[in-house]
């Protein structure tokens, strides 16, 4: 995402600044900025630096086994069970990721103090850093990387480092990957290279092409992977991928296509960028009618690159969407706007078939942003409907089992807890409530089962129980998010 950083960087106190405390040595000032964009700081040499204690690595982090060289069988989309919400706790479907979870943040990413308890409780699982272009206009520096490790530490989510490709070169990625896994023994697995490579030619008035930039990130994968071969490798970071290929370069070519024909062997998870508004500067904010309805590009978008990376591979990798949101501007305080309750429910929404396509990492962006910018899901004194999102997913199990809706505006999520106890996760786009059945495969609740909302008078709260099974329908409020906890008779 392009952030405006001669705004931005004039704000107050930096996350990253105001964390130094945490590190285990004191950081150095950041740069002044001045007027318009600011010159890049002269970055100090990436020294040797008290040992830090390695990053916490979550347990659901996914394996990335060597794929079959067999061409796989594409797996048909089941046609929903008709009659309402129906799940079926006999088909197992796979453990989700707890990567995705995430967000982005960055130098220019300021937190309060005040508001740091609210991150710590929000249930995020990993920080992209450093969100934004900011990683291909500055390099770097020990300070910020030091003050960024800390805080994952602290708040025990995994780091998901970008490498500077547009003025940097494979000697300085080298060097970074070096000083953060080997001088601070930090153990950073994930690792990217540039951030929307598809947009340096017309953003910085360069010519800049798809075979360049195959070219430039093979090189600093080799140069990275050099210094430490364990690393997982992200890419490519596009901007706007689409279910028609896009987006391409001036000459026609495929910015995907052709990566992964070019890089297929070196990148472990094919990532990209994609917020659906505006689709040009100058379109006003969309409408709710045309967010609801938006959500839904999800269930193509994923099988699309798949089915390329078939074509291209003969096999598959995992999926990351390492920047999401409804729209990429500042726009706030709209109907439809990412700080609305609407702009949560999409993001429940978008998350919920992301889950069900069994995506690896999603990093929303981004977790702050003043209260004239609409993407952040904390401002400065207050947070967003989106943060209460991310409190609900929270009580999902980790295993995913089978679920579908014949409802078209009510999606669901269904997950078994190592307790063999289930957790149901609803979300209904409509503005209105809509009444369903609820039927559980070998499963028939006879007491109440507790539920969990966002809603207009709910935030991520407790909200009264249910009967499923019980031959009521159940009512799920317009614009809401809903979690239940359903006990198995095992369990019970």
């Amino acid at each position: 995402m392009l952030i405006y950083l001669d705004r931005l960087l004039r704000r107050g106190a930096l996350l990253l600044a105001v964390l130094c405390s945490a590190c285990a040595a004191p950081a150095a000032a950041l740069p002044t900025p001045v007027a318009s964009v600011p010159a890049p700081p002269a970055s100090p040499t990436l020294a040797a630096s008290p040992t830090l204690a390695a990053s916490p690595t979550l347990a659901a982090s996914p394996t990335l086994a060597a794929s079959p060289a067999a061409l796989p069988t594409l797996t048909p989309v089941p046609t929903p069970v008709p009659g309402g919400l129906y799940v079926n706790p006999a088909m197992p479907l796979g453990t989700i990721s707890l990567l995705m979870y995430g967000t982005n943040i960055g130098p220019w990413d300021g937190i309060p103090f005040g508001m740091q308890p609210q991150i710590a409780a929000a249930g995020l699982s990993l920080f992209r850093f450093p969100g934004g272009n900011y990683g291909d206009q500055f390099d770097l520096t020990p300070d910020q990387v030091d003050a960024y490790l800390a805080l994952c530490q602290q708040l025990k989510v995994e780091p998901l480092i970008s490498a500077r490709l547009l003025g940097g070169t494979p000697a300085q990625a080298a060097a970074l990957v070096r000083y953060v896994n080997i001088t601070r023994h930090a153990h950073v697995r994930y690792w990217s290279i540039g951030n929307e490579p598809n947009l340096y030619a017309s953003t910085n008035s360069i010519a800049y092409d798809t075979q360049r930039f195959n070219r430039e990130w093979r090189a600093m994968a080799l140069a990275m992977r050099a210094s430490d071969p364990q690393i997982v490798l992200l890419g490519p970071e596009l901007s706007q991928f689409d279910a028609q290929g896009g987006p391409r370069d001036a000459a026609g070519r495929p910015w995907m296509d052709s990566f992964l024909q070019a890089n297929g062997d070196l990148v472990d998870i094919v990532t990209f960028h994609r917020y659906p508004f505006p689709s040009r500067p100058t379109d006003p904010d969309p409408g709710v009618d045309q967010l609801r309805a938006s959500s839904s590009e999800w269930d193509t978008l994923i099988p699309a690159l798949r089915a390329m990376m078939r074509a291209d591979l003969r096999r598959t990798l995992p999926i990351g969407v390492t920047e999401l949101n409804s729209s990429w501007n500042a726009s706030f305080s709209g109907d439809a706007t990412p700080d609305s309750l609407p702009g949560a429910i999409w993001l429940g929404d978008v998350l919920a078939r992301l889950i069900r396509q069994q995506v690896t990492i999603t990093a929303q962006f981004a977790i702050y942003a003043p209260g004239h910018d609409g993407w952040g899901m904390v401002e400065s004194y207050a947070v967003r409907p989106a943060y209460y999102v991310y409190q609900l997913y929270h009580h999902l199990g980790s295993q995913l089992i089978y679920s579908s809706s014949d409802e078209p505006m009510l999606s669901i999520v269904a997950t078994r807890q190592r307790d063999a106890s289930l957790v149901l996760l609803v979300v209904n786009r409509s503005a209105q409530p809509i009444s369903t059945a609820l039927r559980i495969a070998g499963i028939h609740p006879a007491a109440a089962v507790q539920t969990w909302r966002l809603d207009s008078t709910h935030l991520a709260a407790a909200s009264g129980t249910i009967t499923p099974g019980s031959g009521q329908p159940v009512l799920f409020p317009g614009e809401s998010i809903t979690v239940l906890q359903v006990a198995t008779p095992a369990h019970s």
